[in-house]
């Protein structure tokens, strides 16, 4: 198995950004939580397309943009914000045709990224580390 490193972390960050950008323009709403409610509520598709072109679903607590590249990132909703877990991250680039990492090398890049300060936990995975941010480069 390929060893994962903070460089592909950083890359997949973009990527969750972009979604959540995407989501965010799409639907004017804030979370995945605020996006999950006006779907049950019926007030906009549970599946679709973004402004962005890229394919959309919305599930459980959160929702899923498939990328060009076939790769899907996951979004989920928590009280404290929105958040994505080591599985998350692993399945992006598993299901973009990439290599497959092992889930406990993901989560120590992410805990690494705990500690640094680029990341926090919300819910049972991860999130940006300061809430509120709109940076190019991860969720807020």
């Amino acid at each position: 198995m390929i060893e994962f490193s903070a460089t592909l972390l950083q890359g997949a960050l973009v990527h969750f950004s972009e979604a959540r950008d995407a989501m965010r323009c799409t639907f004017s709403r804030e979370t995945a939580l605020e996006l999950v409610s006006a779907v049950r509520r019926d007030e906009i598709p549970r599946k679709g397309l973004c402004v962005n072109g890229c394919e959309y679903f919305v599930h459980g607590a959160g929702y899923t943009v498939v990328l060009p590249s076939g790769g899907q990132v996951h979004i989920d909703g928590d009280p404290e914000g929105d958040f994505f877990t080591s599985y998350d991250i692993s399945f992006l680039f598993e299901s973009s045709g990439g290599a497959r990492y092992g889930n406990s090398d993901v989560r120590a890049v992410c805990e690494d990224f705990v500690d640094r300060g680029i990341l926090r936990r919300v819910g049972v995975g991860y999130s940006l580390a300061s809430p509120g941010s709109k940076t190019r480069s991860g969720l807020s």
